[in-house]
């Protein structure tokens, strides 16, 4: 291997570690809870902090200060907003919040009727365009009659992710989920937050009045909560109603409402679909199967990955079994997408051609689905060309030369038997 490989094979390894590191979920999160007597308010939503082992801190919006960092580090792992209507620029500014979930850390805000500029800015910063202030969401076909007050703006979801992760196994209808809220979009521009519960075809942000415009937010593209999962390992989620949060509404809401609310809080704190990879391996194997240090144009690398998902009961990370993830191997652009083959251990394997080009080339896994961590895996790879002695003797495409070259041989053999003969019998008349 010369001199420029080594330094290849280098930089790949770094690669490699880069790529494999994520944070683990914390066991016993630190849990910082702002607003206003949410403590009895919506109690029944903040016990799914009791079932995470949580050390939870609340703060009333009138505190003097907010800080999420001691030490020159973040103290807590989980930041909850229940405080809609409240302005806390000067205490908790919205670059340390952005801060915080590029930092690994987790992110729950709730909006409200008549939400602050505040809580605006935070939510944009999502990926989610909040609708005016004074509008609300409504539904004149699906009314939440228990709480609604003849406005019909206690309405039930239209439709919601089906992923046991985000709201786990027994919501089974999204009719079950109520919301009182504005309406919202998301951001086009943003890959990684996808809408998890939106509205029904029926649905629409309106304030009351007679519509005399298309409203921002309508039917399949109102977003009633939204989740986001960044590259590093954060988490932000959007839910607009504070007060479907409530214990009034979870109460006469139901069984159903009470537990999506309470898995949707409880997978931003990192309690389900953690995902990571690890041992990233592959070998490069020529065409008489044998196994090469290098990758060399036109063979075949047999490439495995484990990815493991976090178990937040067992404490453990187990095997990650899915059929939709694909590998491409990419110089600029993809030269080959190929799909990852899994098996119970969650390894996932893929035998890779070696396209004839040579050049530094990478491994490239992205993996985005709502309700699991992004999956990002980069692995450089050197592909060199043959080596001089490496070439096969006779090849095919050269047959037309080989024919020229045997059949000037033959020719020339022919000729020295012609001129040979042809002299013998000049030589007998003579004598």
């Amino acid at each position: 291997m010369n001199q420029r490989f080594r330094i290849l094979y280098l930089i790949s390894l770094f690669a490699l570690l880069c790529n494999s590191s994520h944070a683990l979920p914390v066991s016993s999160p630190n849990v910082l809870v702002i607003g206003d007597d949410v403590e009895q308010s919506h109690s029944t939503l903040l016990s799914a902090l009791n079932l995470l082992d949580s050390n939870v801190t609340y703060k009333a919006t009138t505190s003097d200060a907010i800080s999420l960092i001691e030490d020159g580090e973040h103290f807590y792992s989980a930041l909850i907003l229940l405080c809609p209507r409240a302005s806390l620029d000067k205490k908790l500014s919205l670059s340390a919040i952005l801060n915080f979930v590029d930092s690994g850390n987790s992110l729950f805000v709730a909006a409200g009727h008549h939400y602050s500029s505040y809580t605006s800015k935070i939510v944009d910063s999502i990926g989610i365009d909040l609708d005016s202030k004074g509008n609300l969401m409504r539904d004149h076909q699906n009314v939440f009659t228990d709480l609604d007050t003849g406005d019909h703006t206690y309405i039930r979801a239209g439709g919601m992710t089906k992923s046991p992760y985000l709201f786990g196994e027994s919501t089974n209808s999204p009719s079950q989920v109520v919301f009182r809220g504005p309406g919202a979009t998301l951001f086009n521009d943003n890959e990684l937050v996808d809408s998890v519960i939106w509205g029904s075809p029926s649905s629409y942000s309106g304030d009351g009045n007679q519509i005399t415009k298309v409203p921002r937010a309508a039917g399949h593209g109102s977003v009633l909560a939204a989740a986001l999962s960044t590259r590093v390992g954060g988490r932000a989620a959007y839910f607009g109603s504070f007060e479907a949060l409530s214990n009034e509404a979870v109460e006469k809401a139901g069984a159903a409402h009470e537990h999506a609310i309470k898995s949707f809080l409880a997978w931003t704190l990192g309690a389900a679909g953690v995902l990571r990879t690890a041992d990233v391996r592959y070998e490069c194997v020529d065409d008489s199967d044998v196994v090469q240090d290098e990758c060399r144009v036109k063979d075949f690398v047999n490439f495995e990955m484990d990815v493991q998902m976090w178990e937040q009961k067992s404490k453990t990370w187990m095997p990650f079994v899915t059929d939709d993830m694909q590998l491409e191997f990419v110089m600029l652009n993809p030269w080959v997408r190929t799909r990852l083959h899994a098996d119970a251990n969650g390894t996932f394997r893929a035998k890779v051609p070696i396209p004839d080009q040579i050049g530094v080339f990478k491994f490239s896994v992205q993996y985005f689905r709502p309700g699991v961590s992004p999956v990002t895996m980069e692995h450089v790879v050197p592909v060199r060309p043959y080596w001089h002695n490496e070439y096969e003797r006779f090849i095919p495409m050269a047959s037309p030369y080989y024919v020229a070259s045997f059949s000037m041989i033959g020719g020339v053999f022919l000729m020295g038997l012609v001129l040979l003969f042809a002299n013998e019998g000049q030589r007998e008349k003579e004598e």
